[in-house]
């Protein structure tokens, strides 16, 4: 089958092959250009003068010869000419300018649909008026209008609708002094170029044409088109190929022929011109149901090898395109194409805001914004902010060295806010730029211009293999587009008042706008197009990602002052214009094409998933064409997770058998936290104690609820040994806790000045919400002493240290008796009346009841008693020690939350809640023997070389498990 270009040029080689240099092609975009020059060239097989061929923007622009002024600029001479109009108009130009945005794409409407300004605009005070200011309109359209003025009657008159009106008065003045103030300068927008058109043509001053004018592929005309390709079709200048098909084109209820049916009616056009191509035999079509978009792209390589005549792709690649609805898809879709195809074609706007650049420019954003003011007026960062920055892909590897010495001085130090003074030690030029101020504050586009430094630096150090490639190609658009903003504040500094917040939020609507565009010559290989991109051009195969309802047609359109039912009444787009744009698109692409390939997400639940779009069920109903439908999604999970086991074989035995040394200087020892891991997931804890998988350091979001037990229990210590020092003895009296009460702020601040006074750059100071967590630890600090007073008196006998309590403990191990150590550090061991108390703070969930000994040795973390656990594990510390071998003890949980309480109490419990029995120093001693057979046993199955390391089968475990993304790596 010959594609619509190929029919074309050989009907236009037919027509005038002698005087082709003697007629104009006008095309819709540059990649039909591209592939009809292609076209033309294999046909005609001989030199010749070729005729001149443009795109449509080409030819309007020759035609009119006014320039074309970029968005934000008319936006700022909008807002000018609002001032001139109403002497009284008080916005300022932070409010205004979405407003301007909003207006300006309506004027461009307007006056691409030839709208007369003073009529759409005019504020109807009587609806007896309508009929002698409309008279020229249909009953239908005057109807409308009628029924959209009721809505403003003076009864019904709310302060939203009195706002409206003012606005709705002042646009035909301002549109006026608007467009006579861009047209004396040769300005204009694309809507008024069209509209001077129009008129030239009502003057009968239109350019007269040189050479015969062919307008190939076109389908939705607005007014003014319409007007021109009538005008030069009736002097006998203009011929028209359209694209079409009778499928679509002769059905009325199509909407995807709906503006062909209208432009062979305005221009006369005979129906012998349309095709017959779409339900002939032999097309098929192919349903691929996919989870997710990135699923999508990784299923084409299947599609293409399983599901389609792949030798004949791999000869001629460039028969087959692969049409994405979604921007942002290209760079999943580029990773997912097969080996074998080496060449490849990308046509379409790649949007600069789904790239990496962009958030880099939004990091460099927020850290000129959140600089705050540290001890000694120096400027500090949030870590967050200073360590995405530096990690970025644009910045790490052209500074690693720095990058990295930066990066490990805040994780291992626990720094939040960053000095400039670490971050500026290595006299980078970058750093210095991004991390100091700007003392030109007051100068509207400083921030640009920093920027603008930092993006040039940025492409001087782009790696060689990176010049020419797709990250430069970011960098010198957001440069242009930054630069010519620049030129802009420059110009209008002094007619409008710019505030920093404004310029950012400008920069970063702009640079989202910015589509950087990939537009290939070539039309060997395979194709990589956007819908649009695809118009004119034909392929046997197509694969068409993100077929879904709500993306295809997309229905989202910009904000408009003008109602849809005014639209509607003056001939403006409405949203059936934008479906039946779309359902063109759609049809055109696949009315030649043999083998259809359709993958839509199916995955339920999400925006725009899980419905198959409209135009595919179209024809599925209405045509006899083979459906084949696959859902691909066992295939395609990307998360799957797998089955790990390791075998504890010779070197893990090694490892393993190191524990067994426990009189060397630093022997390996459990932990409670070691054994928890084990219980969690004996996976985890060969990663984090065999094979010694470091767990990535970090700077704690915020702060943490480890944050926040570190700094009570450093709080704690340095109260009570405060009162130790004083008092020279170990004793605590109900006075000293009162005494010391008082001054708790102070030690709460000097708990923190520690926790985070780790580095010489840290700067620590009570900032931002650090101020509520502050009081936060005082009201619970005060808590523990009230709770203390009232035990009082009592004897500290051991608090928090970096001493550690270790014991020797019998497993067994290949039927033999084995000794492993046994560690931890007790918060706080204190004596009253000859019973010993081991305390332990908890500012979390901490429940002092448990029925049976399983519970403390449960799989399950949401069943497991961890605190008892932890505590039965310090009382076998407290009992091993020489010194307390025969010592009364009880354990005690002072947990945080419930110390407010009036019947607070510390005491464990065992049994079920209606029998439950205290755990006192008498019970404590037969638990601890019933624990440690347990305990016995499960340590022993960490050395039987018969019980491998391999996962949880409790899901809920995995949740915040460090390492859950090894186990759920594709198998």
């Amino acid at each position: 089958m010959k594609t619509f270009l190929q029919e074309t040029a050989e009907d236009i080689i037919a027509k005038y092959g002698k005087n082709l240099d003697k007629i104009q092609i006008v095309l819709p975009n540059k990649r039909t250009g591209y592939f009809f020059q292609n076209t033309f060239a294999k046909i005609i097989q001989k030199t010749v003068w070729s005729p001149t061929i443009i795109t449509i923007q080409q030819y309007i622009s020759k035609l009119s010869r006014i320039q074309k002024v970029d968005k934000i600029a008319l936006i700022f001479m909008l807002y000018k000419s609002f001032k001139a109009v109403d002497k009284d108009f008080s916005m300022d130009f932070d409010a205004f300018y979405a407003l301007g945005e909003l207006i300006l794409n309506d004027f461009n409407e307007v006056d691409s649909y030839l709208v007369d300004v003073n009529q759409i605009f005019t504020n109807i005070k009587d609806l007896h008026e309508i009929d002698q200011k409309y008279s020229h309109l249909s009953e239908e359209q005057i109807e409308i209008i009628r029924k959209y003025w009721m809505n403003f009657s003076p009864q019904d008159m709310s302060k939203e609708k009195e706002k409206f009106i003012r606005l709705w008065n002042l646009l035909p003045g301002v549109y006026k002094h608007f467009t006579e103030n861009l047209l004396s300068n040769n300005l204009a927008y694309e809507g008024l170029i069209y509209r001077q058109i129009a008129q030239n043509i009502n003057e009968n001053i239109l350019p007269a044409n040189e050479q015969n004018i062919l307008f190939i592929g076109f389908n939705a005309l607005n007014a003014a088109q319409k007007k021109l390709f009538k005008y030069l079709k009736n002097s006998g200048k203009a011929d028209f190929y359209w694209d079409t098909d009778s499928y679509y084109h002769l059905n009325p209820i199509q909407e995807a022929g709906d503006f062909l049916r209208i432009n062979f009616d305005v221009l006369n056009e005979p129906k012998e011109k349309i095709a017959h191509n779409f339900t002939l035999p032999g097309k098929k079509i192919q349903l691929f149901g996919v989870p997710g978009n990135v699923g999508q792209a990784k299923v084409i390589s299947h599609i293409l090898k399983k599901y389609n005549n792949w030798e004949q792709i791999k000869k001629n690649p460039g028969k087959t395109v692969i049409v994405l609805t979604d921007e942002g898809m290209l760079f999943p879709v580029l990773n997912s194409l097969p080996d074998e195809i080496s060449t490849f074609n990308i046509t379409m706007g790649f949007p600069l805001g789904n790239s990496s650049l962009y958030s880099l420019i939004l990091y460099f954003l927020r850290i000129r914004q959140s600089i705050k003011r540290g001890g000694g007026g120096k400027p500090v960062f949030y870590h967050k902010d200073v360590i995405a920055f530096l990690s970025h892909p644009f910045i790490y590897p052209a500074y690693k060295k720095s990058a990295q010495k930066i990066i490990n001085t805040l994780k291992k130090s626990q720094i939040a806010y960053v000095n400039q003074n670490l971050l500026l030690q290595d006299k980078v030029e970058l750093f210095d730029l991004v991390f100091t101020p700007i003392a030109d504050d007051a100068k509207p586009d400083a921030i640009l211009t920093r920027l603008l430094n930092v993006l040039f630096i940025v492409f001087n150090h782009l790696p060689k293999d990176k010049k020419g490639s797709v990250e430069e190609e970011f960098i010198y658009q957001s440069y242009v587009n930054i630069k010519r903003l620049q030129e802009l504040f420059e110009k209008y500094a002094g007619d409008i008042e710019f505030s920093q917040e404004l310029i950012t939020r400008i920069l970063k609507q702009l640079l989202t706008t910015v589509r950087v565009p990939f537009e290939s010559k070539s039309t060997t290989g395979m194709q990589i197009m956007g819908l649009i991109e695809t118009r004119n051009i034909d392929f046997e195969t197509v694969i068409l990602l993100n077929a879904n309802e709500g993306i295809l047609p997309n229905l989202n359109r910009a904000p408009s002052l003008i109602s849809e039912s005014m639209r509607h009444a003056f001939g403006l787009p409405v949203l059936k214009y934008q479906d039946a744009i779309f359902g063109y698109f759609f049809y055109r692409l696949l009315q030649r094409a043999k083998n259809i390939n359709i993958v839509y997400n199916n995955l339920t639940g999400t925006s725009n998933a899980g419905e198959l779009s409209r135009y595919v069920q179209q024809i599925r109903q209405e045509t006899n064409i083979e459906f084949h439908e696959f859902q691909l999604s066992q295939q395609l999970e990307t998360s799957v997770k797998h089955q790990i086991i390791i075998r504890k074989d010779a070197k893990v035995q090694s490892v393993l058998n190191e524990y067994f040394n426990i009189d060397v200087d630093k022997p390996k020892m459990f932990t409670p936290s070691a054994i928890d891991a084990y219980l969690s997931c004996p996976l985890k804890f060969y990663f984090r104690y065999i094979a010694k998988i470091k767990e990535p350091d970090a700077v704690d979001e915020e702060f943490s609820p480890i944050d926040l037990g570190n700094i009570i229990h450093a709080v704690m210590e340095l109260i009570y040994k405060s009162i130790l020092e004083k008092n020279k003895n170990s004793l605590i009296t109900l006075n000293d806790i009162k005494l010391v009460s008082e001054k708790v702020p102070y030690f709460v601040e000097q708990a923190f000045k520690e926790y985070y006074g780790k580095s010489e750059y840290a700067g620590f100071e009570f900032t931002g919400n650090l101020l509520v967590v502050k009081e936060v630890i005082n009201k619970y600090v005060l808590s523990i002493l009230k709770v203390d007073e009232k035990y009082a008196p009592f004897d500290i006998v051991q608090l928090e240290e970096d001493y550690a309590f270790k014991t020797a403990f019998e497993i067994i191990n290949k039927d033999e008796p084995k000794k492993v150590l046994l560690s931890g550090i007790i918060d706080r061991i204190d004596k009253k009346s000859g019973i010993y108390r081991i305390i332990d703070y908890k500012t979390g969930k901490a429940e002092k009841i448990f029925k049976d000994y399983n519970q403390l040795f449960s799989e399950k973390i949401s069943a497991r008693k961890k605190a008892v656990f932890q505590l039965f594990i310090y009382g076998l510390l407290f009992k091993n020690k020489d010194e307390f071998k025969s010592k009364p003890v009880i354990p005690g949980i002072y947990d945080l939350r419930s110390m407010h309480k009036d019947d607070f109490s510390a005491e464990l419990f065992y049994g079920l809640s209606k029998s439950k029995e205290i755990i006192n120093s008498d019970s404590f001693n037969s638990h601890l023997n019933e624990f440690k057979i347990l305990l016995k046993e499960k340590l022993s199955e960490i050395f039987n070389k018969d019980i491998p390391f391999k996962q949880t089968e409790e899901l809920e475990n995995c949740t915040y498990c460090p390492y859950k993304d090894i186990c759920s790596i594709e198998g």
